[in-house]
């Protein structure tokens, strides 16, 4: 991944990890052999939770009007997390709010929620949602087509 030195306080990605929860300090979570074997080599599994990837794309193309509403969007009770930038939607520019979702099956975590939520906060600054998609498809979605492939 590449990230600007600027933005990270001339910090490389590795390091601004370690200083966050990324990383565990002190704590191994490796199991079996830590030397790989010498023909077959090593495998890596690992997991995450799920997280959905909501935008939404809305009428203006400044970010002025934007960023005071972002902290509003933001829920960590909900797992909201919000990055604004600058787009180009069919021609025009336009600023587009992208959520990363990390509890999508909660009430107030859920896209139609945080949509609302957002409409609700536009409106304010008499600006709308043009457009909203998610990039990813929701965890059920993911689930039921698993369940249908294991049962053929």
């Amino acid at each position: 991944a590449v990230v600007s030195t600027q933005s990270t306080g001339g910090k490389s990605l590795v390091q601004v990890r370690k200083a966050t929860s990324f990383f565990e300090r002190g704590q191994t979570k490796d199991k079996g052999n830590v030397v790989g074997h010498p023909k077959l080599g090593t495998s890596v599994v690992g997991a995450v939770p799920y997280v959905l990837s909501f935008n939404m794309v809305i009428n203006t193309n400044s970010m002025d009007r934007i960023l005071p509403l972002i902290p509003e969007i933001r829920s960590k009770k909900h797992g909201i997390l919000v990055m604004p930038y600058r787009n180009v939607y069919q021609g025009e520019d336009v600023v587009e709010i992208a959520c990363n979702l990390t509890q999508p099956g909660s009430l107030g975590g859920c896209s139609d929620a945080v949509l609302k939520k957002v409409t609700g906060l536009i409106e304010r600054q008499t600006l709308n949602v043009i457009h909203s998609y998610s990039t990813n498809p929701p965890f059920d979605s993911i689930l039921n087509l698993y369940l249908q492939s294991i049962e053929k």
